[in-house]
């Protein structure tokens, strides 16, 4: 091989691996956009399928204490137990 043909095969060489640069960053950059456009649909999604916090009313609350007989009236335990449900129930659909 003579020297000019040498020279010629580094400079292929060289623009072929200068392409193969470029398409590998390239192509990491369209990935990374795919990815980051997917992270942000998928948030995008999240958020509007969550609905608004639904708050116990003060009739909510006395309906479950005050609404009874007085001898019937949960202890305290019972009222936490029975809020934590009717909160469920508000905001589970």
């Amino acid at each position: 091989m003579t020297g000019y043909e040498s020279k010629k095969a580094a400079a292929r060489d060289k623009l072929e691996d200068d392409d193969t640069q470029i398409y590998k960053t390239e192509l990491t950059k369209l990935l990374m956009e795919s990815y980051d456009k997917g992270v942000a649909d998928a948030l995008a999604e999240i958020k509007a399928a969550q609905r608004p916090w639904v708050d116990l009313t003060d009739e909510d609350i006395n309906t479950l204490y005050w609404n009874r007989e007085p001898f019937k009236r949960p202890t305290l335990i019972q009222l936490a137990n029975e809020i934590i449900t009717k909160f469920k129930e508000k905001n589970n659909g």
